[in-house]
């Protein structure tokens, strides 16, 4: 008599069940990282650590912070109002553009202020009055002079600028993190250019 032992079903499609697994895995894994990458070209979340006053390398350039002010309500700097339960923040930056860099990704950049508990204000929001004193361009790569004229970042030549924010009142300064963000463009993908005030 002769016995014949019968392979279960899942040795039989045992390579076929592995297939289906490594397939699966990959149609969840693909469309997440194509989110991933998505969503840190517009919410960057990857800092490259600068110290106040000295000089960090980032997209296509150096850069640096070189003073942070509040002004108060009632400064005579501020030409128009300015709620009372508000400050302005003045952030004064100074970058040198790398002789190979494209100066529009200069054009693109983004200036914010974020604290510890994740609150974030925006450069030059509509609430911010007009400021007496030295004139300085608002964008990283372009702006008008003290006298009015066009200025545009050259290679291997300083360009000063200043952003500007309105926060709370009663907000410390110390403590907060001023940030530099570039357009994806720039290959800095999920980069930004982070410096503790």
């Amino acid at each position: 008599m002769k016995t014949t032992v019968t392979t279960g079903w899942w040795r039989r499609n045992a390579g076929w069940l592995a297939g289906a697994l490594v397939l699966g895995a990959l149609a969840l894994w693909l469309p997440y990282r194509q989110a991933r990458q998505e969503a840190l070209t517009l919410h960057p979340d990857i800092p490259v650590r600068a110290t106040p006053g000295q000089w960090a390398s980032f997209g296509g350039g150096r850069w640096r912070l070189l003073a942070a002010e509040v002004v108060e309500p009632g400064d005579r700097r501020l030409r128009g109002w300015l709620r009372q339960d508000a400050v302005v923040l003045l952030l004064r930056y100074e970058v040198v553009r790398a002789p190979g860099a494209d100066v529009t990704l200069f054009e693109t950049c983004r200036g914010a202020v974020t604290d510890a508990a994740g609150r974030r204000w925006e450069a030059g929001p509509n609430a911010l009055p007009r400021l007496a004193g030295p004139r300085l361009p608002t964008g990283c790569g372009n702006g008008l002079d003290a006298n009015g004229n066009r200025v545009t970042i050259a290679p291997g030549q300083p360009l000063l600028f200043q952003h500007a924010f309105v926060l709370p009142r009663g907000q410390e300064v110390h403590g907060l993190h001023a940030r530099i963000e570039l357009s994806p463009r720039a290959g800095v993908s999920g980069h930004y250019l982070d410096v503790p005030l």
